[in-house]
């Protein structure tokens, strides 16, 4: 599998298996492309945490769940940190955005379990202070690098420490 820096049009068509003028329909550049796999990921990636989370009124569950969640979905789509790693290159502010995006959720959902006597502002800023880079580096190990993991434990033990 070549980079983001390496692949052609014509590459990413022909993996595609469409014409390159359907490209040109649709995108003006891979740079395009690479945005439209982020924001496309990106929701899918919200959704099936939605999923995952909706319903449930036990903040420590959530997280659990949560991080189970996110564990699973890189496994199932393991090329996520590398398309993310290479968008940083091609749109920072995007990538930066990007970021900001799933971050202010977070703090939404933190904040409305502040509200109902869930978690306490103390924890409130922990869990966001330590959010992004525990998930991105836990996301690394666990689903990419030690597959085998069970999710279960995993999610499980990152709460209990």
């Amino acid at each position: 599998m070549k980079g983001f820096a390496e692949a052609s049009i014509s590459t990413i068509t022909a993996e595609a298996a469409v014409a390159q003028g359907t490209f040109y329909v649709y995108f003006r550049s891979k740079d395009d492309v690479a945005r439209e796999l982020v924001l496309r990921t990106g929701r899918q990636l919200r959704h099936y945490l939605t999923l995952a989370t909706t319903g449930i009124d036990d903040r420590l569950e959530v997280e659990r769940r949560g991080i189970h969640a996110f564990l699973k979905f890189v496994r199932d789509h393991p090329n996520l940190y590398r398309i993310v790693t290479e968008m940083q290159f091609v749109d920072p502010r995007r990538t930066v955005a990007t970021h900001d995006d799933f971050a202010a959720g977070y703090r939404v959902a933190l904040e409305a379990a502040a509200a109902r006597g869930r978690i306490s502002r103390r924890a409130r800023g922990r869990a966001r202070l330590g959010a992004d880079g525990r998930e991105r580096m836990v996301g690394r190990k666990f689903a990419l690098w030690d597959a085998s993991a069970p999710l279960e434990r995993v999610a499980e033990a990152r709460h209990m420490r």
